[in-house]
């Protein structure tokens, strides 16, 4: 759903939080949307501009990025731009899997060696 911000007239964006399915989607965005991490060069979440609670029904506010039936890149540059992206982010995944890989195995091995 695409709205208009009457403040200043930017077209934004609503997506419904669901907290019984992703219950830490708002305070996650809300924490990469902070002062500091929106500076930081690496941090590529659009940005939470609001959120709105009504009846029973969470909205967060996002700037509308591009429209929903125009995701073809216009040059080149926007496709490597979007490609690095994607590589950071699968970089990311790894080394969060590589991290639980390791906690788990060091809580295992501390098992075992209270278990002697």
């Amino acid at each position: 759903m695409d709205a208009m911000r009457v403040q200043d007239g930017l077209q934004v964006m609503f997506k419904k939080v669901l907290p019984e399915e992703r219950p830490y989607e708002l305070s996650i965005s809300r924490l990469f949307s902070s002062e500091e991490l929106a500076r930081d060069r690496r941090n590529h979440c659009a940005a939470l501009l609001d959120d709105i609670e009504l009846e029973g029904l969470g909205l967060m506010v996002f700037p509308l990025l591009r429209p929903f039936n125009r995701p073809h890149f216009q040059t080149f540059g926007e496709f490597v731009a979007f490609f690095a992206q994607l590589c950071e982010v699968a970089r990311i995944r790894l080394l969060c899997i590589m991290l639980i890989i390791n906690d788990c195995s060091s809580r295992e091995s501390n098992l075992c060696m209270r278990g002697m």
